[in-house]
């Protein structure tokens, strides 16, 4: 069937991972995630110590941060220029955006299509659009994390201020045991929340993010037909 097709195309050539960063320099690709992560660990650090003398920490992630991912789009403009600016006529000059890629995205399916001889009319594409739309509502997602993040905080509240005002036995123990078990809250959180955006939600996500990618793209060649 035409539509499964496309789809297992998509899967296999167009993701963001099979178009982009497959392409990135390896070296460049690590020191990336490398600042992503010292970025995003100086950022949290001053909640997790749980001390305002170590709030420099904080710009200092956010410039990390910033840094890394003007990296990434440097290096991702240098892999659309030389992998497929002239190839597809994107017209590249010294920036790319989110319509790059998806025109990008759009003539490579064109050119797969007439490769393949597959006979789509403005009709078959309408129909294969409107059943890709409507899995599209079922693979809905719920973001557990937020749900599973409140139950934490909530059972954690009682435990915390009964344990808090149990284990101190003035105030400097008090400030002290505070600090270490909102630290314990704030971590088991951030390891719920991080875990389902790194790892979770791109497993859950990815036919359901296949499919919208798809979509927009068949929309393209629908209008042009």
């Amino acid at each position: 069937m035409i539509k499964y097709k496309l789809i297992e195309y998509d899967k296999k050539n167009l993701t963001d991972w099979q178009l982009i960063y497959k392409h990135h320099k390896k070296p460049k690709f690590v020191i990336n995630i490398t600042l992503i992560i010292i970025g995003a660990l100086l950022i949290v650090l001053p909640v997790i110590k749980f001390d305002i003398r170590y709030c420099i920490t904080f710009p200092i992630g956010v410039v990390i941060g910033w840094l890394a991912i003007r990296r990434t789009e440097k290096e991702t403009l240098r892999v659309l220029c030389e992998e497929y600016n002239e190839k597809y006529s994107l017209n590249i000059l010294d920036k790319w955006d989110y319509l790059t890629i998806l025109k990008l995205r759009y003539e490579m399916l064109k050119t797969y299509i007439e490769g393949k001889k597959i006979k789509l009319n403005a009709e078959k594409i309408s129909f294969i659009i409107d059943s890709l739309n409507s899995e599209l509502e079922r693979e809905r997602y719920s973001y557990l994390s937020i749900n599973v993040s409140i139950a934490i905080i909530g059972s954690f509240i009682g435990a915390f201020l009964g344990a808090t005002f149990g284990l101190a036995k003035n105030v400097d123990e008090l400030f002290e045991v505070s600090r270490i078990l909102l630290a314990i809250i704030l971590v088991v959180v951030m390891a719920f929340i991080y875990g389902e955006m790194w790892v979770v939600k791109p497993i859950a996500m990815g036919k359901r993010n296949r499919y919208s990618r798809l979509i927009k793209t068949l929309e393209m060649l629908y209008l042009e037909k």
